[in-house]
């Protein structure tokens, strides 16, 4: 099995150690600085699975460093995992969403971050992407939308919003009606629900899957028929 590489920028060395006991060293393959800036030249270098990272460090703190890696092309897409004392408050959560981090784990809720990670870089390790293009636009598609990048931009999607997204993928192309997706979702509860939440889902996953020019390019409707996925799907 392919050990999964994670970086940690961390100042705290005991912090790490904790880190280390908690992990299963045959899965993950843990490097570690304390040194901010040198994290992310590392970063650019090793191209890690993800990046754990401090926000309370000496020098450059963890929300410049991640605003670094998000605006450079080899490491923008890198899921970034922040780890600190703040990770219950709102602002620091707030913030480092808003940066571009992936999640935020309260230092010290190991389980937690394992399973942080298994999420982001298992998907990343095992899951095929498939890839959509239209008008010189491309719609990136991992596993079961467990991760979306519209031109590069990765989405971070609701769960029910990816249910939806899975199952026009799973037929590019073809309308699906309302009633379909409505029991691909909810199963045969569907009967129960409104299809008014199908449409305010879809318009919700329009307006993240929206270009820069404003183009809401790859979802379809046609009245009284559905909606499906439209895009030129890149062979494999």
């Amino acid at each position: 099995m392919t050990r999964r590489v994670v970086l940690m920028i961390d100042d705290e060395p005991d912090s790490f150690d904790r880190v280390c006991r908690h992990l299963d060293q045959d899965i993950y393959d843990l490097h570690h600085t304390h040194d901010p800036h040198k994290g992310i030249n590392w970063a650019k270098d090793l191209k890690p699975d993800a990046i754990i990272l401090d926000l309370r460090m000496e020098g450059l703190d963890g929300y410049d460093v991640c605003r670094r890696l998000r605006d450079h092309e080899s490491t923008q897409e890198i899921p970034v995992i922040i780890y600190s004392v703040d990770g219950e408050k709102d602002p620091a959560i707030i913030r480092s969403l808003d940066l571009g981090a992936h999640a935020v784990v309260e230092k010290d809720r190991l389980s937690i971050l394992e399973a942080t990670l298994n999420r982001f870089i298992g998907y990343k390790l095992g899951s095929p992407v498939r890839k959509f293009h239209r008008e010189g636009h491309e719609l990136k598609i991992q596993g079961e939308t467990e991760r979306v990048w519209l031109d590069g931009e990765e989405k971070v999607l609701r769960p029910l919003e990816g249910k939806v997204l899975a199952c026009l993928a799973a037929q590019p192309g073809i309308f699906i009606s309302t009633e379909q997706l409505g029991e691909a979702i909810w199963g045969m509860n569907w009967k129960y629900m409104v299809k008014g939440n199908i449409h305010r889902l879809i318009n919700s996953l329009r307006t993240k899957l929206v270009t820069t020019s404003g183009k809401r390019l790859f979802i379809d409707s046609r009245p009284r028929v559905g909606y499906r996925l439209h895009g030129k799907e890149e062979e494999k």
